[in-house]
């Protein structure tokens, strides 16, 4: 009871976990490429939460406006319009990679397994999977178990960090292809090589 000297009321206190938690998220200088600022963000988010796991949702489900959630909202989009996005873009681009960082995050949080038990549980489903109802799940399993036993034999660490990055990239890749589509088209040269002074 005692925090209550500290705070008003609960939502209040919740805030102000939710707030400490955010100012973990480090920010990206602002020399850094924009698809490169992304990673450096989304690495840290993604280490900041799995080191504590039961904060997404708190965090997700906080609307109050503060100045730590302004600064790192204001960092995102800053390096989006200074690597040429619109407004319009910046904002849907951000919202985009924001939300497949958290949804991938609390996906991993939930999983009731690690990656290198993929294997083994799809051993065991594999049974259940009928080849000819199912072929390409069948398939799917079939590759996964080979692919952890060829890891296993490996250094591969323990991690989902390469399913993490994989789509990741494809997400940057795609806006980085629509951000060049957006840049507004040089004017070609109305000259004729026939009209060149000879």
């Amino acid at each position: 009871m005692s925090l209550y000297n500290h705070v008003g009321n609960k939502d209040e206190l919740l805030t102000g976990i939710a707030d400490t938690l955010i100012g973990e998220f480090e920010i990206p200088s602002e020399q850094l490429e924009w698809q490169a600022a992304m990673r450096f963000v989304a690495e840290s988010v993604r280490n900041t939460l799995l080191r504590h796991p039961w904060a997404v949702s708190l965090i997700e489900s906080q609307v109050a406006p503060s100045k730590v959630r302004f600064e790192r909202a204001d960092a995102l989009i800053g390096a989006l319009r200074r690597a040429g996005f619109s407004i319009e873009l910046a904002y849907k681009a951000h919202l985009a990679i924001n939300s497949y960082i958290v949804g991938f995050i609390q996906q991993e949080i939930h999983w009731p397994f690690k990656p290198m038990e993929q294997g083994s549980v799809a051993a065991m489903l594999q049974p259940q999977v009928n080849n000819d109802e199912f072929p390409y799940l069948s398939e799917m399993l079939g590759s996964i178990i080979k692919i952890r036993q060829q890891a296993q034999n490996g250094s591969e660490p323990d991690t989902y960090a390469p399913d993490f990055n994989f789509g990741l990239d494809l997400l940057l890749n795609s806006l980085e292809k629509i951000r060049l589509e957006s840049q507004p088209t040089k004017k070609k040269s109305t000259l004729k090589s026939s009209s060149v002074k000879r």
